[in-house]
């Protein structure tokens, strides 16, 4: 089983199929989609809609520790960390709004201002809430990404975007749905005005996610 990062030249391949007649893949980004597809015996995704769904997603949170997750001092209302890519809709309407941290790479603005990794995780512990977006393309065929699970596990609020999961891979829960900007910021408000209501969602959703999801078994039975 190869995981793919759009590093390997095609060339490259003819080592692995030489090897052996059974290379399977698992593509955890459709943006970086190899050629020859044809010949792998299996391709794993993140969606139910495309080759194998493989749970990939489920990955980041084998060994997640809830434990500090009401630990950590918020003092950051909002922030972002990732690129505008395939959704620059949905950038505008959630991110790049004068009154929140955004972090990563903006083509349509112009805007480069990546931080390192570590300084981004050391400001998710800081963050109340932040939103999960996906590509255009993403949405369209169901591809999710871990963003869910790694803001609970900072204890950040993590509002979803209706058009994100619509096949319902992730274990959502139902007050993090939003249908644009002013209906995140009226919830952020409330949840703002109610605190012991925001730290009782942040439980209730982490206590959504199966056990079998955090041990690994579910990625494990999906691939093999």
């Amino acid at each position: 089983i190869y995981v793919w990062n759009g590093m390997t030249k095609d060339t490259e391949w003819e080592t692995l199929f030489a090897l052996c007649d059974d290379v399977r893949l698992i593509l955890t980004d459709m943006a970086l989609t190899p050629v020859g597809l044809h010949r792998f015996s299996k391709i794993y995704t993140q969606s139910k809609q495309i080759h194998n769904y493989g749970a990939i997603e489920l990955s980041s949170i084998y060994k997640i520790s809830f434990k500090d997750v009401f630990t950590y001092e918020k003092d950051v209302e909002f922030y972002f960390g990732g690129t505008e890519r395939g959704r620059t809709w949905d950038f505008l309407q959630y991110v790049y709004r004068p009154d929140q941290i955004w972090h990563g790479k903006s083509e349509s603005l112009g805007i480069r201002n990546y931080i390192p990794f570590h300084e981004h995780v050391e400001l998710l512990k800081r963050t109340k809430y932040t939103i999960v977006i996906g590509d255009k393309i993403y949405n369209e065929h169901g591809f999710v990404t871990p963003r869910y699970y790694e803001c609970l596990q900072f204890g950040v609020i993590p509002f979803v975007d209706d058009k994100f999961d619509r096949d319902g891979l992730i274990p959502v829960h139902p007050y993090l749905r939003v249908r644009g900007y002013i209906e995140m910021k009226q919830k952020m408000a409330y949840l703002n005005l109610h605190t012991n209501e925001r730290e009782k969602i942040l439980k209730e959703a982490i206590g959504m996610i199966p056990s079998d999801f955090i041990s690994g078994e579910t990625t494990y039975t999906a691939i093999i």
